[in-house]
């Protein structure tokens, strides 16, 4: 082993099965310019991350039941440069081996076998001919050892246009706006996630054959195998998977992936009070604040009445004082008759500062209210507070479930047995007509169908509350696609544009104004119409009326009981 065959890495990983490998480690330590990683190809949990592999087998059959494991590690990249050596190999075989990297989208791969006096290299180069990474002719013969100084020299270039001009196998789900297969309108419009990959393929040069799933998004499980549509992607029967995926760790793990052209929040969706605005008003005050003005009130009086009974007694200004006192809130300065009792004036003026401020406060949020949108303050709702929520039970999609699952490691509560709460769409529908249950979804559920959730009188059926904000929407492709780094570029450059953004609203838009406009019929105003608005009056008026008479009944009888003291 000569020291100038092998570029100086960070770290070499040996790899082998059953091979001797200490004639190896021998002469690289003689290099003293490596640190190398020993390991077999079943060490599931190695978390070293090297870009160079030197892998050992005694056969082809160790050598494609070891890659089969190895490439289902954390840190495996399919793009290092690996050197084979297999013992016992015959020439048959040889295509055999580049079959096995073929298979995983490994690429930068030289196989050494013995030659006399020599070893002879081989390679390949599937996208070569048009082949797209897809398949090759045969293996290449590169020469000997001894015709490079460098080792790098002996694997295939890497062309940047080597993709162009081929087809990418696109798998492809319902999940609208990302992917729209069915549109809920006569009028078809791509989704958001179809809209970035036609757009980037048509800079690359690449076309996008889809196929569309209805087997559901798949999860990673704990070996790294994976299912639903996760499973024809790791299986390479697919390259790219879309249908608004949400990025988790477990899933960056097994693919290669496109992030942050598009992110969503998610909400707790509840059933909306619509409270009317006269309770609205009065709910701007707490109930203390009612329990103050009452006991100020009460002390505010039995002071006054305490005052007026010292000597010399007042009797003549006990007449109404409850309502003198009570009329500050209204006029300000009701009783021009209990101003002029200077044995009352502080009293008064305490009394008179107190209604002042609050009827001032009042008045601002009755006017408020009743002139302004009326906007219920959001706050957020964290996992751990989900108990707040309270009677109402949970109706969480299977999707949502799953994400959290698999993501957080949280499992919500178990759902009411309905049918409706497995899927996104019915899952709403069935939050907006009950009145016990709450749904966990993403704010773009709501959106596209947000007409939906009003009542005949446009009144929101649903309150939201924040969630989990920041979820990044992505692109899953098979580990070693070949264009996974311009396919990021560009799709970065996408959203730092706004293009992405500007077509999801588009999206929404249109799906909202494609919606038939439900026809309100005319209706003439009748007097009937006008009945609780009298009904009010007429109470107020009778209230009125029966305070007045024992007003002047009070008076007179006060007025009686002076003179019959004075006779």
């Amino acid at each position: 082993m000569q020291k100038q065959k092998i570029p100086i890495f960070p770290a070499i990983s040996i790899v082998y099965s059953n091979a001797d490998v200490n004639y190896l480690i021998e002469g690289i330590n003689n290099l003293e310019s490596y640190s190398i990683i020993v390991r077999s190809f079943y060490n599931r949990n190695w978390l070293i991350d090297t870009d160079s592999y030197i892998m050992l087998t005694e056969n082809v059959e160790e050598l494609a039941a070891g890659m089969s494991q190895i490439t289902l590690e954390t840190f495996w990249d399919p793009r290092s440069k690996i050197v084979v050596h297999v013992n016992n190999l015959t020439k048959e075989e040889i295509n055999k081996v580049f079959d096995i990297f073929l298979n995983h989208r490994t690429y930068n791969v030289i196989l050494v076998t013995n030659s006399y006096n020599d070893a002879d290299i081989y390679t390949y180069d599937p996208f070569e001919n048009g082949y797209c990474g897809k398949q090759f002719n045969d293996a290449k013969l590169v020469t000997s050892c001894k015709l490079y100084k460098i080792i790098d020299q002996y694997f295939p270039k890497q062309n940047e246009n080597r993709f162009r001009n081929c087809s990418a196998k696109v798998l492809v789900g319902q999940d609208i706006p990302n992917i729209i297969i069915k549109p809920e309108t006569n009028q078809h419009v791509d989704g958001v996630e179809h809209y970035l990959l036609q757009n980037i393929a048509e800079v690359e040069g690449v076309t996008l054959e889809f196929k569309i799933s209805d087997i559901g998004f798949g999860v990673v499980l704990p070996n790294h195998t994976c299912t639903g549509l996760l499973a024809f992607l790791q299986n390479n029967e697919a390259d790219i998977a879309a249908s608004g995926f949400i990025l988790i760790k477990n899933r960056a793990d097994v693919f290669d992936f496109v992030y942050g052209y598009s992110f969503a929040t998610l909400n707790v969706f509840t059933p909306a009070l619509n409270t009317p605005v006269w309770e609205k008003l009065y709910k701007e005050f707490d109930y203390d604040i009612w329990i103050l003005v009452f006991v100020y009130f009460v002390i505010i009086t039995v002071i006054s009445t305490v005052v007026l009974n010292l000597a010399p007694k007042l009797y003549d200004q006990h007449s109404g004082l409850l309502l003198q006192l009570w009329g500050f809130f209204y006029i300000g300065n009701s009783s021009v008759n209990l101003l002029k009792v200077k044995r009352l004036r502080l009293v008064l003026t305490c009394w008179i500062w107190f209604t002042f401020f609050i009827s001032n406060f009042y008045t601002t949020a009755l006017y408020s209210l009743v002139t302004a949108q009326v906007r219920q303050s959001q706050e957020d709702i964290k996992p751990e507070n989900l108990q707040s929520l309270k009677p109402l039970k949970p109706c969480i999609s299977s999707s949502i479930r799953t994400y959290f699952l698999f993501a957080f490691h949280y499992e919500f509560p178990e759902n009411v047995p309905l049918a409706e709460c497995n899927d996104v769409e019915k899952s709403l529908d069935a939050v907006a007509n009950k009145k016990d249950l709450y749904a966990i979804e993403m704010t773009y559920s709501y959106e596209l169908r947000e007409d939906r959730y009003f009542d005949k009188d446009g009144n929101r059926k649903l309150d939201a509350w924040k969630f989990s904000s920041d979820n990044t929407f992505t692109l899953y492709l098979s580990k070693g696609f070949p264009l996974t780094k311009e396919f990021q570029k560009l799709s970065q450059r996408m959203f730092e544009s706004g293009l992405i953004e500007y077509y999801k609203n588009f999206i929404i838009y249109h799906t909202q104004s494609a919606f038939e406009e439900k026809a309100n019929s005319f209706k003439k105003i009748k007097l009937a119409h006008f009945k609780n608005h009298y009904i009010v009056l007429i109470i107020g008026y009778v209230a009125s009326s029966i305070c007045l008479f024992l007003e002047i009944c009070v008076k007179h009888y006060m007025d009686a009981s002076i003179k019959r003291k004075r006779t």
